[in-house]
């Protein structure tokens, strides 16, 4: 709701292309804050499956093909894959 039907933005900020991931060195610093500020009302609340299908989304829609395994909470959070910085 906050980030639009098509994720860009409204009353959040767009979660598409450079002007969001140019936050974010790595897929585990996007994974860190959206589990401590997200939702905003009630910051880390979700459960683990739901964090890591938010994050998986987000990839998804800004070009990261699907990897070989599933990403689990703990790979996220631990990720040192970066961001492209363009």
């Amino acid at each position: 709701m906050c980030h639009g039907a098509n994720m860009e933005g409204q009353s959040g900020p767009t979660l598409l292309g450079p002007t969001f991931t140019s936050h974010y060195e790595t897929v585990g610093d996007l994974m860190q804050f959206v589990v401590q500020n997200m939702p905003k009302d009630n910051p880390g609340t979700l459960s683990h499956e739901d964090y890591v299908n938010i994050l998986a989304f987000i990839l998804l829609k800004n070009g990261w093909p699907s990897g070989n395994e599933a990403l689990t909470f703990g790979t996220a959070s631990a990720s040192k894959a970066p961001f492209p910085q363009s």
